[in-house]
């Protein structure tokens, strides 16, 4: 947010979020939903998922290496679908041992 000189009440309009649930959240008053946690991944993808669920980011990448972009699938549904289709990879991978 520093970086975007963004404050919380802005944050959550663009999120569309509610500022005072956002505020919860970021002071660990309240657990978030995982549909605001999809939000915040697509609203920061260059942040470290280690930094937002653990704050400890430190050592993980170091400065010449290219931080990764998580992209966040949009629909339970989407998720499902990826999960079916790596098990189907991890079986074609485990058939051939």
């Amino acid at each position: 947010m520093k970086q975007r000189n963004l404050k919380i009440k802005e944050m959550a309009a663009q999120m569309e979020e509610n500022p005072t649930s956002v505020t919860s959240y970021l002071n660990g008053n309240r657990k978030p939903r995982v549909e605001f946690i999809w939000k915040l991944i697509d609203f920061f993808p260059e942040a470290d998922l280690n930094w937002l669920f653990r704050d400890d980011a430190s050592g993980l990448h170091p400065s010449h290496e290219e931080k990764p972009v998580y992209s966040v699938p949009k629909t339970p549904e989407t998720v499902i679908s990826n999960i079916e289709g790596d098990l189907k990879e991890l079986k074609a991978l485990l058939a051939q041992k």
